[in-house]
């Protein structure tokens, strides 16, 4: 299966583990970034990963990202998008 995958500056840490082990199991991955955790918005990564399987690029993706919610407690989200046939 092709998965693409990315992530925000906050979740790189957890992104590098998760593509190896992807790709150990055989799956090929398209890494949309970020490479660096120098800061970079969510949606533009999110929104990456999601027109990679609108277009057919991708099979399924993931998004990863650290959000800052209005109590100052932070949450982490993964995001998975399915395939493209299957959203409505």
């Amino acid at each position: 299966m092709r998965i693409a995958i990315g992530c925000d500056d906050t979740g790189l840490a957890l992104k590098e583990p998760l593509v190896a082990a992807l790709e150990a199991d055989g799956h090929d991955v398209l890494d949309l970034g970020t490479f660096s955790t120098d800061p970079v918005d969510y949606p533009d990564i999110a929104g990456a990963v999601a027109r990679a399987v609108a277009r057919h690029e991708a099979d399924a993706g993931i998004a990863e990202v650290l959000e800052e919610v209005r109590s100052r407690r932070v949450e982490r989200r993964v995001i998975l998008v399915p395939d493209a046939e299957e959203v409505p």
